[in-house]
């Protein structure tokens, strides 16, 4: 059994929202005395399998990506198991986005994502399919990432910055999780009472 994990460095645009970015190969399925297990860690990730089904699976849930299928994968904290779908060679694509990435992204609910797996086209739609099918018809591994990382910088492009949820995970991030939310409450109106004075000031 052969494995390969390169690390993909994100473009300039996505570095703040994208944790790590990833392709993964294999010439098949792992033995099954392996534990393939992934321990959570509360980031929410896209996965891109073009090459070969991956499965994944927790207490919960079971999912199947077919090859070409891009899946989200919400945040979790609970353990799951994946593997290919067939014992043939397998290439994949990952993602682990960012909080804030998660959000400025995908402009969704974590709660309503935690502990499941989702086909993208069926959370976003048309332009989800569309990204989904140029890529499966793109034969080059370099100019897949190139499509995926675009297509992530133009959903970005969408939708305006929240300056306040940004101080907020900021934040939450500089104190290691350790700031309360009375503390964090306080903060965010103060940011909110100065973003509100220099938006009064330009339009002034």
């Amino acid at each position: 059994m052969q494995m390969n994990l390169r690390h993909i460095e994100p473009y300039p645009q996505l570095k703040r929202h994208i944790n790590k970015m990833w392709l993964f190969e294999s010439n098949g399925r792992a033995p099954s005395e392996d534990m393939k297990l992934i321990v959570p860690n509360g980031m929410l990730k896209l996965t891109t399998p073009f090459q070969n089904g991956v499965s994944g699976k927790n207490e919960r849930n079971f999912h199947l990506s077919k090859e070409s299928q891009i899946t989200l994968i919400g945040i979790a904290d609970i353990p799951a198991i994946v593997d290919v779908q067939n014992d043939a060679p397998h290439k994949n694509i990952g993602i682990e986005f960012s909080p804030v990435g998660a959000y400025r992204i995908f402009q969704l609910r974590q709660s309503e994502l935690k502990n499941n797996l989702f086909l993208l086209e069926d959370v976003i739609g048309k332009s989800a399919r569309t990204i989904q099918e140029i890529i499966a018809n793109t034969e080059v591994v370099g100019e897949k990432l190139q499509l995926i990382r675009s297509y992530l910088i133009k959903l970005l492009s969408k939708f305006e910055p929240d300056l306040i949820l940004d101080y907020c995970i900021r934040e939450i991030e500089n104190s290691n999780g350790l700031v309360t939310v009375t503390t964090l409450e306080k903060k965010r109106d103060t940011v909110a009472d100065g973003y509100m004075r220099n938006l009064w000031r330009k339009s002034a």
